[in-house]
């Protein structure tokens, strides 16, 4: 994954694109200060951790712009948000939470309660999804087997 981000850097700075440039000097800067703080070389799993916490702030700071009517600032962290993306496995749409709520529900006890259902869920899911739509996922799950 790094080797990776460090072609697709070089790929830039020979093309001459500053943007890209510096959208991955800025994530190669917060890999390895995500890397000296847990102490070890970054999986791929953790790496792709950190770029969806990435895309994260970028949505919210893209979203608070916009509020603001920063539309320039808003398109920075918009093209930011879509370079990151580019490194991360694609997100499962709602159906497929959804099956993957199914299935383990199948296997708890059952009355189901969120407590319960909500971390095997995302253990399961891996990062694949956002906790928030998955927490109102698996509500409207429980909600509707009540």
């Amino acid at each position: 994954m790094e080797s990776k981000i460090e072609n697709d850097l070089k790929v830039a700075l020979k093309n001459g694109d500053k943007r890209t440039v510096e959208t991955l000097r800025f994530l190669k800067s917060v890999l390895t200060n995500v890397q000296i703080a847990v102490g070890h070389p970054l999986s791929d799993e953790e790496i792709i951790k950190t770029i969806r916490k990435e895309i994260k702030l970028r949505i919210e700071a893209r979203d608070m712009y916009i509020a603001g009517k920063r539309q320039e600032l808003a398109d920075k962290e918009e093209f930011e948000r879509q370079l990151y993306a580019a490194y991360v496995p694609e997100e499962l749409d709602q159906e497929k939470i959804l099956n993957i709520v199914n299935k383990v529900a199948l296997t708890l006890p059952q009355p189901l309660v969120f407590a319960q259902l909500m971390p095997v869920v995302m253990k399961e899911i891996a990062g694949r999804a956002d906790g928030r739509i998955v927490a109102e996922i698996v509500k409207t799950y429980i909600d509707s087997r009540s």
